[in-house]
């Protein structure tokens, strides 16, 4: 049974992540040790003065308090601060590699789980949103996931680590002043933290806009040629940059606080190398503050501007986490519609073929219904027309690509929900230019296998169309192109009959195919629907030839 448990971003990350939970424990070793590493490199400055003037400092002093030896041997020393500069590259570039290698895997294990769910959610949901909606999940929002998961997950725990061994290493060379900076720091991370609630309205609003934009270049280069036909050349451009203005409108909002996201982290930073100069000057004058005396002044503002690089990436992680956000939610919203197939449902074996509405109503998203109350019944040996308005609709019921709202749909006796959409499909030829070629030769395009004997078929059965009417020859090895663009209008309707009537199912379903079909063509078909009709039920929407007699005329309104 398709599982009803609502999907979260927590679970998404907990279910890739946890049974990589080494490779995880592993990364935060290696943020520890690099953070450590980094302070030892900078405090062994003050070895190196120690060591051309003979004197003590601060910096070594504090080495020594971590109960850390670095030798005074200028050779040696020049040795061991290589070792570690080397060292500090080897895990920054193992953290890095790994961090970004996991990250990546989880945003493509995520689009492929998306993929799947776009192909088997039910088609009256994914009509509800343009394509560029869907578009955009596979290129903008995967890649701020995996900037949420490296910048706003890995780097920001390597970051925080860094901050907080610094921080204790600076209360320990000046308590006062390191309360400062910390009141400081944490009002910063605040600002930026409202700031990127004003700019996540406005990133949602941003991204619905380019994918609006994007379905609508799609949609308008898919009927380039219907555009030139009725010389609306000029209306689509004028359209089109009407789009853009508005996009450049929220674009200005968008790129002032994307602005502030960037200037204020290093106003932040000088601020509080400002504060700290203050504090010190003034806890020196008026209560002969000397705990920063001796030169351990210096030592402890070097440190601080070591920190600064870290503390921006830290204040800019607020915007990180707001796209990664919008984009989870997008992503799990879809992923969290409902699937169509119910894989416990039986598989349909037909035993006559006979389809049967009973009082079936449908509406696509909670408008008047199309039709409501519609009822006939089709069996085989005989040809049924459906006539009037939604005929192509009812066919898709048929085929289950739709579901109805109301009443019940029958194959045989029995509701179509009890059966799977696989076994239905499998034993129903839909011919309608609806259900476009799909491959890029002519054997691809037809489905079928690669035997002897389903290769011949498939050959007479496009002499039969007179698929080549120059010629005898059938060359099912030959390019067809993308979506059939190297084939004639004629080649390519003439391929989609041949490849479901290959399929020899025991219910035929044609839509609209008549009025698209030179004269020979339409004998050709005429005279195969009338030898099959009496093992097969046959329901023709549209027009039909006047050798078909149908049996049976319903109208759908």
């Amino acid at each position: 049974m398709v599982s009803n448990t609502i999907i979260t971003k927590q679970e998404l990350i907990k279910k890739f992540f946890w049974p990589k939970i080494g490779t995880g424990i592993f990364l935060l070793l290696l943020s520890i040790t690099e953070s450590c590493v980094t302070v030892i490199l900078s405090l062994s400055i003050g070895n190196y003065y120690e060591i051309i003037s003979d004197h003590h400092s601060n910096k070594g002093r504090l080495l020594r308090l971590f109960h850390i030896s670095i030798p005074h041997n200028p050779a040696k020393f020049f040795m061991v601060f290589a070792g570690m500069v080397i060292f500090k590259m080897i895990i920054e570039f193992t953290g890095k590699y790994l961090s970004e290698l996991q990250a990546t895997s989880f945003s493509l294990t995520l689009q492929k789980k998306l993929f799947r769910h776009h192909i088997r959610m039910k088609t009256k949901d994914f009509t509800k949103k343009p394509v560029g909606k869907y578009l955009l999940r596979y290129s903008g929002d995967i890649n701020s996931i995996r900037h949420y998961l490296t910048k706003g997950i890995f780097h920001f725990i390597s970051d925080c680590i860094f901050l907080i061994i610094s921080l204790a290493i600076l209360f320990s060379i000046d308590p006062a002043i390191t309360l400062v900076v910390v009141s400081a720091l944490a009002l910063g991370f605040w600002c930026m933290v409202l700031i990127n609630k004003k700019l996540k309205k406005v990133q949602v609003l941003h991204r619905n806009q380019l994918s609006s934009n994007l379905h609508f270049v799609t949609e308008r280069l898919r009927l380039l040629t219907t555009i030139k036909l009725h010389n609306k050349e000029y209306s689509t451009i004028k359209k089109y940059q009407a789009r853009i203005d508005k996009l450049m409108g929220i674009n200005k909002r968008y790129v002032f606080f994307e602005s502030m996201n960037i200037a204020l982290p290093h106003a932040f930073l000088y601020f509080t190398l400002l504060l700290i100069f203050i504090v010190h000057i003034y806890l020196s004058s008026t209560t002969g503050y000397t705990v920063t005396a001796g030169g351990r002044f210096i030592p402890y503002i070097l440190l601080i501007i070591l920190m600064f690089p870290i503390y921006k990436r830290f204040l800019e992680v607020n915007p990180v986490w707001q796209a990664g956000n919008i984009s989870f939610s997008k992503i799990i919203d879809t992923l969290n519609l409902p699937l169509e197939e119910d894989e416990m449902a039986q598989k349909y074996s037909p035993s006559g073929g006979v389809v049967e509405f009973k009082n079936v109503s449908f509406t696509y998203s909670g408008e008047q219904p199309l039709f409501d109350g519609f009822n006939f019944k089709y069996s085989p040996g005989e040809i049924n027309q459906l006539q009037g308005n939604y005929k192509s609709t009812i066919l898709k019921l048929i085929l289950g690509i739709y579901v109805a709202d109301k009443g019940i749909i029958c194959l045989d006796g029995i509701n179509i929900n009890q059966f799977t959409r696989k076994s239905i499909r499998e034993n129903i030829a839909f011919i309608s230019e609806e259900a476009p070629l799909y491959g890029n030769s002519i054997f691809k395009c037809l489905s079928i296998t690669n035997t002897e004997t389903d290769r011949l078929r498939a050959v007479e059965m496009l002499k039969l169309l007179r698929f080549n009417p120059f010629s005898l020859k059938i060359d099912l090895n030959e390019k067809v192109g993308e979506n059939g663009k190297l084939l004639s209008k004629s080649q390519y309707t003439k391929m989609i009959i041949a490849r479901e009537l290959l399929g020899n199912k025991k219910i035929i379903l044609i839509d609209g195919i008549f009025e698209k079909i030179d004269t020979v063509t339409r004998q050709t078909l005429t005279h195969i629907i009338n030898q099959s009709k009496e093992n097969h039920t046959i329901i023709v929407a549209g027009t039909l030839p006047a050798e078909l007699n149908p049996h049976a005329v319903y109208f759908a309104s």
